[in-house]
């Protein structure tokens, strides 16, 4: 359990202070959602490299787990930075500084997708009560 929350630092990120923005460009959004993903998966991989069980898995396996765990694990993490009753991201912008994403524009951006962060966010958020280990340990 100790390695697991050791191992998770590497990927959990600070919220900004202060919102410097609220996104509202497409390609604006696109653009930095291709960069912070790369960011996110470089440390995802990160995360698993430090878990013991995981360096005892086969090339394969090891490949599997971080091409079909890394994005669900992304997309459930962004809870963390979800504002429940406003309905918009808090998104790190470094140097203390943050960007504002509603919900409403994220479903502009990605029409596929809006419902399903919508439901998903509506069951697990009421659960995850801003205690960042259940998310950790999920």
């Amino acid at each position: 359990m100790q390695e697991l929350l050791v191992a998770v630092n590497c990927i959990r990120e600070p919220i900004g202070s202060t919102v410097t923005s609220e996104m509202s460009d497409v390609t604006e959004y696109k653009t930095t959602l291709v960069i912070r993903f790369s960011q996110k998966i470089q440390n995802f991989i990160k995360m698993a490299k430090n878990l013991d069980s995981f360096k005892t898995l086969c090339g394969n396996d090891r490949l599997a787990l971080i091409k079909y765990g890394c994005v669900e694990n992304l997309c459930m993490r962004s809870l963390q930075y979800y504002d429940l009753t406003h309905e918009y991201w808090t998104i790190y912008a470094g140097n203390d500084t943050s960007i504002r994403v509603k919900m409403d524009f994220f479903a502009t951006c990605e029409p596929f997708l809006c419902d399903p962060h919508r439901n998903y966010f509506s069951k697990i958020g009421p659960e995850w009560d801003s205690d960042p280990n259940i998310i950790d340990l999920y």
